[in-house]
């Protein structure tokens, strides 16, 4: 019985590990599952959205191959469609019944877009030259954009000149010239041809490794069950008596070939019973032990299989899920910061004033650009301070899912303690401009912001003339500048906290009488100023108390003008540098810009006093007095 149960055990052991074995090689399914297809139509955009990359669960691994250099990226599915607006694209989707991708052409009356490289509403992009590949954990509410970056090519029926040829080019300038930019029609490089998905695909056969050890236990108690079968077969045949040396019988007769006959056969003692043991052992004993170590890792497999890492190089979109109400998310206002920082910094240091207008408008262009002329003319005269990208402080977005769009931010920089924090405010024209800087000012230092909501939720964009506040928005700027010209006899004094206000200090009543009294002089010059909002949008955000943030543009025009007709007035420093003239008979008007930021309270609150959170000031520009 004891043999027929090792005999057992040891099925069962090769059965088991032999299974185990399998389910890891012969028997394995694939690791991924691949979905192909090719574009076929002349559409220059390809978007995979996120149903289809959600259609198999597991991180998708997107490849798009093409001729020329290539770019994929990923944003909010509303985003990315209101980036396409009207170009047609091929709406790439899942066929369930083949398994296989396949594109649906959707028509639209645009040919020529720009390149989606570096746009503010990506999450992320890649570029590459021929084939480009994306790894990400997409949810439904993000989708994947696919382009050639090649140059246009020229419209139909519109050949370029050939090279030699100046008549056709002279004629080819002319046309531009009257037609403007848009003079030549050209058509953006088709989509890439290209396009195949891989999910992950969980082969790793949990009961591999329970097989297997299984198995080798069996395998372990059929040598056990074998040995003690062994070893009571030789205990039940007992001990073995000694045998008496009996006398030596007499030699028997030589036989002769008549009376021969065979021997006796000899039955086997306990010596040949250990000697079969012994030769037998070895043989058992070595498929055991190869059988024992036989497994897939090259030793006992785990019971239940750890998660695996993510491939390297993946990009996750964090939180790109949030709710598409939100002008930006934090991930990508980083993105959105870092290149508006890195820009303006080039701009700055090449005094590049195009390059600045790129992500610069309205006052802070302004001032960047009076800053430029005022460092060509005057070698003295300091840069100003650069955008930060250390510390995001305070990011408010707007609630909104259409354009314009805004986003309201506070950033300092921990490598530079003495530095104020910076307010910004940033705006975006189009889904296909970038966001631009509107109002960059410094927070006064002892002042405290008020609760907003957190950058998930947003908040609204408040009308200028809310009546709810303790002021409407577009008065401030004008209430503000009543106080720098009058200070305690303005009718609005009693509407602003005095306390902690710097620039009162600054450009308030006290200076300018000074400069009133420097200037008329001698009496030959007379000095005015005078005060009015800027060009500049107001921009209103709500807060958690129902106040509001406000960042307005007040501009003071300085006229200085000499009293006799034919009299000569000189000038010096900011004045001299940004008009480029030293002296003139018609006088000087100097604009000098305001970016104010400010907390309203709610019209209901105890204290309704507006307080000054923050400003940047400087001379904007300088000129002749008209005649």
């Amino acid at each position: 019985m004891r043999f027929v149960i090792a005999i057992v055990l040891f099925i069962g052991a090769f059965l088991s590990i032999g299974y185990g074995i399998a389910q890891r090689t012969v028997l394995a399914g694939p690791d991924e599952r691949i979905a192909m297809g090719d574009v076929t139509s002349a559409a220059p955009v390809t978007l995979i959205r996120g149903e289809t990359l959600n259609a198999v669960d597991g991180q998708q691994r997107i490849s798009i191959s093409g001729e020329g250099p290539l770019v994929a990226a990923y944003g909010r599915t509303g985003d990315v469609l209101a980036w396409i607006g009207e170009a047609g694209y091929n709406d790439v989707v899942l066929d369930e019944a083949t398994g296989e991708l396949r594109a649906e052409e959707i028509s639209g009356g645009e040919t020529e877009i720009p390149s989606a490289v570096g746009s503010d509403l990506w999450l992320g992009e890649q570029e590459s030259d021929g084939e480009v590949t994306l790894r990400i954990n997409a949810p439904e509410g993000i989708s994947v954009l696919v382009m050639s970056t090649a140059e246009p090519a020229p419209a139909a029926g519109e050949d370029a000149p050939a090279e030699g040829d100046a008549a056709a080019e002279d004629d080819a300038a002319a046309d531009a010239a009257a037609e403007g930019d848009a003079a030549v029609a050209a058509v953006t490089p088709p989509a890439p041809g290209q396009v195949s998905l891989r999910w992950p695909v969980d082969n790793s056969a949990p009961w591999s490794g329970p097989l297997i050890l299984g198995g080798t236990i069996a395998l372990l108690g059929g040598l056990i069950s074998f040995i003690w079968a062994l070893l009571h077969a030789r205990r039940r045949r007992g001990p073995r008596r000694k045998q008496p040396r009996l006398p030596r019988p007499p030699r028997p007769p030589r036989l002769t070939a008549r009376n021969a006959k065979p021997p006796k056969a000899v039955e086997a003692g306990p010596s040949s019973s250990r000697r079969r043991l012994t030769a037998f052992t070895p043989v058992l004993l070595v498929p055991a032990l190869l059988l024992a170590g036989c497994t897939s890792d090259g030793g006992v497999p785990p019971l239940f299989d750890e998660a695996s890492p993510a491939p390297s190089g993946s990009a996750a979109p964090g939180d790109a899920a949030a709710t598409q109400t939100v002008a930006v998310t934090q991930r990508q206002f980083a993105k959105i910061l870092e290149s508006t920082a890195a820009t303006i910094a080039e701009a700055d240091e090449a005094r590049d004033a195009e390059l600045a207008g790129s992500r610069l408008s309205g006052p802070a262009l302004e001032l960047r650009l009076a800053n430029y002329k005022l460092r060509k003319n005057d070698r003295s005269e300091k840069a100003l301070d650069p955008i930060p990208t250390g510390r995001v402080e305070l990011l408010l977005p707007q609630q909104n899912d259409g354009w314009p769009r805004t986003v309201f931010a506070v950033v300092s920089d921990p490598e530079n303690e003495k530095a104020a924090p910076q307010a910004l405010m940033l705006e975006q024209a189009s889904p296909r401009d970038p966001y631009t800087i509107e109002y960059a000012l410094g927070l006064e230092p002892s002042i405290r912001l008020p609760d907003v909501a957190s950058a998930a939720t947003g908040a609204s964009r408040l009308p200028t003339d809310l009546k709810l506040l303790a002021m409407a928005p577009d008065q401030l700027a004008t209430a503000y500048g009543d106080i720098l010209a009058k200070d305690a006899k303005s009718s609005y004094i009693d509407q602003f906290v005095a306390e902690g206000d710097t620039l009162r200090d600054q450009v308030g009543v006290k200076i300018k009488a000074s400069r009133k009294k420097d200037v008329e002089k001698g009496g030959l010059a007379r000095y005015a100023i005078k005060a009015a909002q800027g060009k500049a949008e107001t921009i209103a955000f709500g807060t958690n108390d129902s106040g509001a943030i406000v960042a307005t543009e007040l501009n003071e025009v300085e006229s200085v003008k000499p009293r006799q007709s034919g009299a000569s007035i000189s000038t010096e420093g900011r004045v001299k540098a940004l008009s480029g003239k030293s002296s003139t008979t018609r006088g000087f008007l100097s604009t000098y810009g305001y970016q104010l930021l400010f907390y309203v309270p709610n019209v209901t609150a105890e204290d309704q006093r507006v307080v000054l959170l923050g400003y940047a000031e400087g001379l904007t520009s300088s000129k002749e007095a008209p005649r």
